[in-house]
């Protein structure tokens, strides 16, 4: 992170407003427009550190110029400013009717908190409802910068870069990613998490980044001052925040889905542009319509999100596999399937009534139709023990899904697995003499179809025929040949 040049201050001077009592406006924010607690909306209220809303406990005078923001968390973490000409202001009905802080070189603080109060070593989650200005490329949104540079940091952006810092940064401390599309000027729910070595940042909705980590942990027990929208070195938030809650324990999947779908509703929100694929899958022995792995989304599939079944000498091993856009907006998804080199096995994929083996193995994968918001598709997966395979031995098919928005990013990841059954399998095969090659290889049935040949035969003369019989199966065995006569046959 370096300092950046100085920034002139704001030069459009903030319009008047209707003359309104600082102690009215908290005293009415305060009753009316408080949001519920946050174990009635779906996140630990036990690890919230600090929670801001712009409608809620906001002290500003006549011109919108705030004061202090109060934490509506139970830790008390309020911010201020005492300089007025660093005050942001409040923005009335800026964002699906509710109103937002605007920031032009100016922020809110509180000094000397411990970390221990906001997060912490290994563990936290920041989730921000914001719009930073294109025209600022170093901003800062949440600091807390201690000696020796032990930081508690979020960068939404710094240098088109989304970083979430805990530790120091030069020694392992920070995981960050390229901003995404249509990120400048735009309102965005950036979730930002740290659990364990593991790093989470997600831009309204979809992880924009996968196999983010930190390598060493942050320091709680040191003491900083919690600046929004500035850090130590200047590096200033120009744009708007509607709303801000951090946490000193890493949320789980389903806890950020649910605030975040929370902050979606509550400023009117429709995140990312594109679907947001869901793999589930089951194998043909489930009971039906029960599909493995919602709301799991993986990149290496593990249980619940894979499946196998026992495939039977000759016989077909069927699954199903469905994606679901979990997102707020339609989109088309890319399917790509991977299969194990297993041999004696082929593999055929059906969406619909469509054939889709040609492309789902290619690179480029497959690309459905548009699905809207909830809707789904299936994918069947038959895998045929068509040759002679080893009894216990696998073929695995991965599928994987990517989204439009980036699709670089590999979304989810199902397994499906066919195991070989054990058994016998006799096949014969015809050779007429002076054929190049005999018919009947593969070919099973009781009434010699494709499997016929003929000489005509004048007195004197011979004709000859070579008649071969091929175990497929995958253990030994014997088997009896007979003629159209009475005969036992041979064995």
């Amino acid at each position: 992170m370096h300092a950046t040049p100085s920034r002139r201050p704001d030069p459009v001077p903030s319009p008047a407003r209707k003359s309104c009592p600082a102690r009215t406006v908290v005293l009415l924010l305060a009753l009316c427009l408080l949001p519920g607690s946050g174990a009635a909306q779906g996140w630990p209220d036990a690890s919230l550190t600090l929670w801001l809303d712009a409608a809620a406990g906001v002290t500003a005078d006549a011109e919108g110029r705030v004061s202090e923001w109060q934490d509506l968390s139970t830790a008390g973490h309020h911010l201020s400013q005492t300089d007025s000409g660093r005050r942001p202001r409040q923005i009335p009905a800026a964002l699906n009717g509710r109103p937002v802080l605007e920031f032009r070189e100016q922020w809110l603080s509180r000094p000397a908190v411990p970390g221990s109060e906001l997060f912490s070593a290994t563990a936290t989650t920041i989730v921000v409802v914001q719009r930073q200005l294109g025209s600022d490329p170093y901003t800062t949104t949440l600091s807390w910068v201690a000696p020796e540079d032990h930081r508690w940091m979020m960068h939404a952006t710094h240098a088109d870069n989304l970083a979430l810092q805990v530790g120091r940064p030069g020694a392992g401390g920070s995981a960050g990613v390229t901003q995404p599309p249509g990120w400048d000027d735009a309102w965005h729910v950036v979730t930002m998490r740290r659990d364990g070595d593991d790093a989470l940042i997600r831009v309204d909705g979809v992880a924009v980044a996968q196999g983010l980590r930190f390598t060493s942990p942050g320091d709680p027990t040191r003491t900083a001052n919690v600046i929004l929208a500035n850090d130590p070195w200047g590096n200033t938030f120009n744009g708007e925040i509607a709303e801000l809650l951090a946490f000193s324990d890493a949320l789980s999947d389903g806890e950020v889905l649910a605030l975040e779908s929370e902050l979606f509703d509550r400023w009117g929100l429709s995140g990312a542009p594109t679907a947001v694929p869901d793999l589930l899958v089951r194998a043909a022995a489930d009971p039906a319509g029960e599909y493995a792995g919602d709301d799991v989304f993986q990149v290496e599939p593990a249980d619940p999100q894979v499946r196998e079944a026992v495939v039977g000498v000759g016989a077909v091993g069927t699954f199903r596999v469905k994606v679901v856009n979990d997102g707020r907006q339609a989109g088309t998804v890319n399917l790509r399937a991977s299969e194990g080199v297993a041999s004696g096995w082929t593999v055929a994929y059906r969406a619909g009534d469509r054939e889709v083996t040609s492309s789902i193995v290619t690179p480029g994968g497959w690309t459905s139709p548009e699905l809207a918001a909830g809707a789904s598709l299936e994918v069947e997966v038959e895998i045929r023990h068509s040759g002679v395979v080893p009894p216990g031995s696998r073929k695995p098919v991965r599928i994987s899904v990517r989204d439009t928005f980036l699709p670089a990013l590999v979304r989810d990841v199902v397994q499906v697995d066919a195991v070989a059954g054990t058994g016998v399998r006799a096949d014969l095969s015809l050779l007429r003499d002076g054929d190049a090659a005999p018919v009947g290889e593969g070919i099973r049935n009781d009434d010699a179809r494709g499997q016929t040949r003929w000489v005509d035969v004048v007195p004197g003369s011979t004709a000859g025929f070579s008649v071969t019989l091929a175990n497929d199966g995958n253990i030994p065995a014997a088997f009896r040949l007979a003629g159209d006569g009475d005969g036992a046959g041979w064995t």
